[in-house]
């Protein structure tokens, strides 16, 4: 479960919540399949791995290719190491205009 900081830090960003959310201390937070279908609606494909240790999250825009640009992001559990990248997407991630530019 992500924490209400950084649940409080995607609603700041623009992200809305639907009907799917648990609820503690007063925060909504998200489930993963919510964070992920936010991802994706962004046009971003990705392939996530948990391991005993950490959770891990590769982010591409569109289709995957030998030269497209991966970003990586390392969390000790799923929910969380998505909503790092949805953060990131939201802050600085590339858009579907400049990923086409450099197809």
């Amino acid at each position: 479960m992500i924490s209400p900081e950084k649940a409080q830090a995607l609603i700041d960003a623009g992200v809305g919540w639907g009907v799917e959310f648990t609820t503690m201390n007063g925060y909504k937070l998200p489930p993963l399949s919510q964070l992920l279908a936010e991802i994706e609606a962004r046009g971003y494909e990705l392939e996530m791995r948990q391991t005993a240790n950490y959770a891990r999250l590769e982010i591409w825009m569109g289709y995957r290719a030998p030269d497209k640009q991966a970003y990586v992001f390392y969390a000790d559990a799923l929910d969380d190491v998505a909503a790092d990248a949805l953060l990131w997407i939201l802050k600085e991630g590339v858009s579907n205009n400049e990923a086409t530019d450099n197809i």
